[in-house]
């Protein structure tokens, strides 16, 4: 279900959700783990540091699957009011899977822990 919602707005269809590895990570770990998240000559992107200067994560899987590896970060204040911008105008708009009223906090967590939302989560305060 997940793979086809992703492929009708634009996924590609070499993406496997089974292969993606768990989103956690702890300090000093890479925030998305190489496992077969990435094809061989694919392209494996990391933004921020948000754990640490001294990720942990397999060399080995980027050097036999050949993996380019980029680091991107927010980019200029000009850049971040441009991106705001299109979401203002309305011309990006964000997948909201659900949207949950701050007193059922507890369901969205359970939804998110289950892996069963496609996009984010809204807690609506009231």
């Amino acid at each position: 279900m997940k793979a086809a919602f992703f492929r009708e707005h634009g996924g590609a269809d070499r993406v496997e959700f089974g292969d993606l590895p768990e989103p956690a990570a702890g300090p000093g770990q890479v925030r998305v783990r190489v496992k077969a998240a990435a094809a061989k000559g694919g392209r494996l992107l990391t933004c921020g540091a948000t754990t640490g200067p001294d990720p942990q994560t397999d060399l080995g899987r980027i050097f036999w699957n050949q993996l380019t590896v980029y680091g991107s970060t927010m980019g200029t204040h000009a850049e971040f009011a441009g991106m705001l911008k299109l979401f203002s105008d309305g011309k990006v708009k964000p997948v909201v899977d659900a949207v949950f009223p701050l007193s059922s906090a507890g369901e969205a967590l359970r939804r998110l822990e289950e892996k069963r939302q496609f996009g984010k989560i809204v807690l609506r305060v009231d």
